[in-house]
């Protein structure tokens, strides 16, 4: 997705109910700020900075709870410029052009996400077919485990499939910030994780672009839990099996 403003709730009936706003790390040519607001850039970029020191914080909390070498997810994805941070803007549910859904359900094909979110509530995550409220708490972060972390922790962490229902009231704001890799980065589980301790890796290795590329040949807007596209299908069913 190019950066800068899109309104995806303007595009068809099948889309998310929102616009947003994205941007690429500071400094980079594809970033198109509005000159209104005005201090928008400033403040936008500002925001940028808190998020990737925090992202480095949960990164470090990461590594350490897998009990890996001090440094080894940070070694791993050391170049930065594939983070993305994205402005939403939800709008309040339309029964009569049937725009109920803000983001249809889906996972993170990142490391993490980090999501800064009002207090309207909307976000779900499913767990046993059920799509359960995230309660905004004030002053807080929601962090989303992506499917890249899922693959490199070999299945410690897993990729949470989520949504955000539009609001009823009024509109929904936040803002969240993905910690990405390249698409020329290699997946597969930690050897730290697997061959180091003598255990099986539960994935094979793949390329990120082209799991991309599989993850959104294959996307459809669904509302259906069981409809949620996972890792597992594209790992599973297009280009390698589990080790």
């Amino acid at each position: 997705m190019p950066t800068g403003y899109v309104n995806q709730a303007a595009v068809e009936l099948a889309r998310n109910n929102s616009e947003i706003f994205k941007m690429a790390p500071i400094g980079s040519p594809s970033n198109v700020y509005p000159t209104d607001p005005p201090r928008f850039r400033e403040i936008m970029e500002r925001t940028f900075k808190y998020f990737q020191r925090t992202a480095a914080l949960i990164e470090t909390l990461l590594n350490d709870a897998l009990g890996l070498p001090p440094g080894r997810l940070h070694q791993y994805n050391s170049n930065r410029q594939s983070d993305r941070m994205i402005a939403y803007r939800y709008f309040k549910a339309n029964v009569e052009t049937k725009k109920m859904i803000g983001s249809y359900p889906h996972k993170d094909p990142n490391l993490f996400t980090l999501l800064l979110q009002d207090d309207v509530g909307g976000l779900e995550f499913l767990r046993n077919d059920q799509w359960i409220p995230v309660s905004p708490i004030p002053h807080s972060l929601v962090v989303n485990v992506g499917d890249v972390l899922q693959v490199l922790s070999n299945n410690e962490f897993k990729s949470v499939a989520h949504r955000v229902v539009s609001p009823s009231e009024k509109d929904r704001y936040s803002c969240a910030f993905g910690c990405q890799i390249g698409e020329n980065k290699w997946v597969e589980p930690f050897a730290e994780l697997t061959s180091q301790i003598k255990a099986a890796p539960k994935f094979k290795g793949f390329y990120h672009g082209e799991f991309l590329q599989l993850l959104g040949a294959s996307y459809k807007p669904t509302l259906e839990p069981n409809d949620t596209f996972t890792l597992m299908d594209v790992v599973v069913n297009n280009y390698t099996l589990p080790a």
